[in-house]
């Protein structure tokens, strides 16, 4: 049963509530097997409690508007928009609007009309609510928001500074606050608020946006591109118990994973497992869900659980390229590589063209020293994504494992053919040539070159070395020592064994002739 068919049948129920006895009531219902189960148990849960309510003419009207609000908890929690106000409105008909039990009812059908964008509606509503202390600050904020939604930016300025007399330290009303400065044209004033805002709640990256606006319009194009770059979904939240209450009523497997990718996004990985845990819950067999988790569980450090949680996705539905992906990534990162092997051999079963799956099957056959495989992979994986840079350093880099300098040597200078700018392979290509154990192959003049170039381009203490090395190679002896002095001026978070070494280094380079460099390491 689609989500507007209940919605119409919880209506007519309601409708009939209203015009008869409890005696005569018949209660229309639909059958709810095409709901997902969770779901379904939920609604017909809501369900009984208000036909049960209705049958008995012994209840106070606060006790039937607590059971008219629950139904309408669980309808607005699914986005029955149009049930869950007819459920409060008649709620509020029960109480015959009194006061402070009232106002939580006022301020729910605000936060219903706002989901069902019925904004003016619920600018009214959360109005009537307001005027209770009880729902303070939360109704200024959602108030607030409402207003702004619709242009109101004069009461939404009063409002959010009401909120902010409150709660001083609000980030939801600081934004606000920035946003209505930015809408009048008072782009550093908005600057003011919305940085506050941000420092409160890093994680909102929604306030980089109108932050970049902001810092564009005063003329400080650096600092706009710096928060355009960050800008994203996630606001700061208002801290309103009503709305968590409407999050509490909801369940099923599409609703627990949209709120646990927003956790996830937000950076709350605990309430992130706690969603999809209840999407798998919700729909056991749903291999989005089981995916999911495992990613969640991953990030949360659980990894056993988090391979579990990835073979059971697998299991599901052997053809879903998502789920094999994951699990090929989470057991190489692990360093379990014959696993990671198989799971990216089944992933290539499903698409044996992926550039990226190629490079996996690659780095796990070389790690589990499948090598003339590996060999094979790495290429295979260049081949289909010339543009990228990565497979051939790999290839490289096994290559110079095995002993094979020469043909290292020559993968280097292709990818170097194929775009000269490649930074990362003209510092594998300088190192190779500064410090090949294989004398023969060195090129002292062409090492500087290149290392020449990608100093100047990064100028980092790696970088500083191969100058370095290829100067060594050169008899330059004394401008290496130079260049390995600079090394360890500017590298950071060097052990001791490290530092000792590079010290070492440098003093033989600064003994003088001979002061070849010692041999390579694989290229990064």
């Amino acid at each position: 049963m689609c989500k507007r068919t209940l919605g119409a049948v919880m209506l007519a129920l309601l409708v009939l509530a209203r015009s008869a006895s409890a005696e005569s009531v018949a209660i229309p219902w639909t059958n709810l097997d095409r709901l997902e189960p969770f779901v379904a148990e939920q609604l017909t849960a809501a369900r009984t409690s208000l036909e049960a309510a209705l049958e008995r003419d012994d209840l106070a009207p606060e006790q039937l508007a607590s059971i008219l609000v629950d139904v309408g908890l669980a309808a607005h929690a699914y986005g029955l928009h149009e049930t869950a106000a007819a459920c409060y409105q008649l709620a509020l008909e029960k109480l015959a609007d009194r006061g402070a039990q009232a106002a939580p009812i006022w301020h729910l059908l605000g936060l219903n009309e706002v989901a069902a964008g019925r904004v003016s509606e619920a600018i009214g509503a959360f109005r009537r609510a307001c005027d209770d202390a009880e729902v303070q600050p939360a109704c200024w904020l959602e108030l607030g928001r409402a207003c702004l939604l619709v242009g109101e930016l004069q009461e939404a300025e009063k409002v959010f500074r009401s909120a902010l007399e409150l709660d001083p330290g609000s980030a939801p009303a600081l934004e606000g606050l920035g946003q209505i400065a930015l809408a009048r044209d008072r782009p550093a004033e908005a600057v003011v608020f919305l940085e506050r805002a941000l420092a409160l709640v890093p994680e909102a990256n929604r306030v980089h946006y109108p932050l970049a606006q902001a810092y564009r319009k005063i003329g400080d194009a650096p600092a706009a591109e710096a928060h355009l770059a960050k800008r994203g979904l996630v606001g700061p939240k208002i801290p309103d118990p009503w709305a968590d209450r409407v999050a509490a009523a909801r369940g099923g497997e599409r609703l627990a994973i949209s709120r646990g990718r927003l956790a996830l996004q937000a950076g709350d990985v605990a309430s992130a497992v706690a969603a999809f845990e209840e999407a798998v819950a919700a729909a056991p067999k749903s291999v989005p869900a089981w995916v999911n988790l495992g990613v969640a569980r991953s990030r949360a450090g659980r990894n056993e659980e988090a391979i579990a949680a990835l073979r059971t996705a697998a299991g599901l539905d052997p053809a879903n390229l998502t789920a094999q992906y994951n699990l090929a990534l989470l057991l190489a990162g692990l360093g379990r590589w014959n696993e990671a092997c198989a799971a990216v051999e089944a992933a290539l079963a499903l698409d044996h063209n992926d550039p990226v799956m190629n490079r996996e099957m690659a780095r796990c056959l070389g790690r589990a020293g499948r090598t003339d495989l590996a060999l094979d992979a790495w290429q295979r994986a260049a081949d289909l994504a010339p543009e990228t840079e990565e497979p051939l350093l790999g290839k490289a880099a096994l290559l110079v494992a095995l002993g094979r300098f020469t043909e290292a040597v020559s993968v280097l200078e292709g990818s170097l053919t194929f775009d000269p700018a490649r930074g990362r392979s003209a510092a594998a290509l300088a190192r190779l040539l500064a410090s090949c154990p294989d004398a023969a192959l060195r090129n002292g003049t062409r090492a500087l070159d290149l290392a020449t170039r990608v100093y100047a381009a990064a100028p980092t203490a790696a970088h500083a070395g191969l100058l370095a090395d290829s100067l060594a190679e050169l008899g330059r002896c004394e401008e290496a020592a130079g260049w390995q002095g600079k090394m360890l001026e500017v590298a950071e978070s060097l052990s001791a064994e490290q530092r000792a070494a590079l010290e070492a280094t440098r003093a033989r380079y600064a003994a003088g002739p001979p002061c070849r460099p010692p041999a390579a390491t694989p290229p990064e």
